[in-house]
């Protein structure tokens, strides 16, 4: 049990690290809309079905963060000719505008915990491998 303590306790501080980032950029977004918001800007104009897959998100949660994303003019939906029923994202100008403020910032965070040692690095991927193969 200490284990899961201490990975949940980990995961607080990275999403209030992560939160904070947002916060002081006065971006008013949530952790949840910003990798939503950064996929979208990585991806050539992928549809809802890649960035759901990526971000492990069901498809009810992820059109919700994409219904407020398009609300504050951050991303657009455009029908594919293939299924009219299926979406690209693509940012706004206002979306990349904001992705390229913010993804600095993102970036240093991630450098400050890739200075991990390898040994507790390795370690630490075995454990997240480890829980990524839990079915629940």
């Amino acid at each position: 049990m200490q284990l899961i303590n201490q990975l949940n306790k980990s995961i607080k501080l990275l999403k209030r690290a992560v939160q904070n980032i947002l916060d002081e950029s006065k971006s008013a977004l949530t952790t949840d809309q910003w990798l939503v918001l950064s996929s979208v800007n990585e991806l050539n104009e992928p549809n809802q079905a890649e960035i759901a897959s990526i971000l492990s998100k069901e498809s009810a949660s992820l059109s919700r963060i994409i219904d407020i994303l398009e609300k504050k003019n951050l991303v657009t939906r455009k029908n594919t000719k293939e299924d009219r029923r299926s979406f690209l994202i693509k940012p706004t100008v206002e979306g990349s505008r904001l992705y390229r403020i913010i993804q600095p910032k993102m970036y240093a965070l991630e450098m400050h915990l890739n200075q991990v040692e390898l040994q507790n690095e390795d370690s630490l991927l075995n454990i997240i491998n480890n829980i990524s193969t839990i079915d629940v």
